[in-house]
Formats: C-alpha cells, structure tokens, sequence
C-alpha cells in the first residue's frame, strides 16, 4: 500500500506502510495530517490508516479532519506516451540543431572540416537547456511532454523540480540509453514507471 500524505495544502509522499510508522515515530509526519490511498474514496486522518501506529501505539487524532485538500490521485505516465512526447520534443530540437550543423559543418563528408568539437558543445548545451530548462520551469515538463499532458515532479512530494536536479536527469538519460537503452525499457515494468534515470535523482512522470 502506497500512501499519500497533505497537510497544509502541502502534499508528500507516496509512502510505504513502514515508512509512514518510522516517519511517524519520529515526528515527521503527524497523525492529524491527511492521507489517501488507492481504494478509498476521500481522504482521511493519518490516524485512521490501517497499520499506521506511533510510538508503538496506535496514533490518536486530536480532532476530525474536516478539509479535503485539492489534490487527484496520481497517475503515472507509461513507456509509450513518454516516446511520443520524446519524439515531439526531438522534432522541435531538430530545427535549431540544424541550423547548428549547417553553420559550423558546412561539409558533412568531411568530418574534420568546421569546428566539430564546438558544435558538439553547443548541442550539448542547447539540449541541457531545453530539456533542463522546461522541467525546472513552471511548466515542469517539455513542449512535447505538455502537449501530452505530462509533468516531471519530484518523487519526495510530487512537487516542482529544481534546476541541479533537471540537469541531473538529462544526463542520466544518457546513462539509460547507454546500457543498451535497458535503463529507458525500465519505465514499462516499474511499479511507478520509472526510469532508470528517475530512480537516480528521484523524479515520477505523472499525467495532469
């Protein structure tokens, strides 16, 4: 059982069973704080969560939970909407990539002509940017990834991302490829469709 935790609009988590008893027993989490998870319809008190104990007993809530806060279940993005996404953003990078090629390789037979190892510098950089850029932005997810209505957030509270952490996740993109693109493939079989670059820096792709 996966458990997601509110208090003051601010959400956490998910948790497991375990973690929320741990997190709980050492003040982190408290028991009037609001959870849901799957198979209920409406959140409740932390308290009233099957197995959720504190100290060793069971928690007590001080008072009702009368506020439901805004929050939807989560519902994380597969293997083949993220390709689709990916492919978007790919065919918009093309365009100034392009351009990059066609100004500092003017001959692309030749691969010691133009200034090749700055023009692989700058396509590093340009995709750092894009990519990077969009995630840690408002938008927390690329053009491609919001035409399909797909957001990057972080695994601890499925909050915004920052920009150390966007950069990270670009490069252990390619650490997924790399390894006979096994790390990408992951995103089909994980539980929250991770990838192997998720799980490094701790981010989930959610729907919404």
């Amino acid at each position: 059982m996966q458990i997601h935790v509110a208090r003051d609009g601010h959400r956490m988590g998910p948790f497991s069973l375990e973690e929320v008893n741990r997190q709980l027993a050492t003040g982190t989490l408290k028991a009037t704080d609001l959870a849901w998870y799957e198979g209920i319809p409406n959140w409740i008190a932390l308290s009233d969560v099957p197995g959720a104990v504190s100290g060793g007993q069971v928690a007590v809530v001080a008072g009702p939970a009368t506020a439901t806060p805004a929050v939807t279940r989560v519902e994380y993005a597969g293997f083949w909407i993220r390709l689709v996404a990916y492919i978007l953003d790919a065919i918009i990078l093309a365009i100034p990539l392009t351009v990059l090629n066609l100004v500092l390789r003017p001959n692309p037979n030749d691969p010691a002509s133009g200034h090749p190892i700055l023009l692989f510098a700058l396509t590093v950089a340009l995709e750092v940017a894009y990519f990077a850029g969009f995630w840690a932005s408002t938008m927390q997810a690329t053009i491609g990834q919001r035409v399909c209505g797909l957001r990057v957030v972080s695994a601890a509270d499925l909050g915004p991302i920052s920009f150390g952490q966007s950069v990270g996740r670009f490069f252990a993109m390619w650490l997924s490829a790399a390894i006979l693109c096994i790390g990408l493939i992951m995103i089909a079989f994980t539980e929250r469709k991770q990838g192997l670059h998720d799980m490094i820096v701790g981010t989930y792709v959610i729907k919404g």
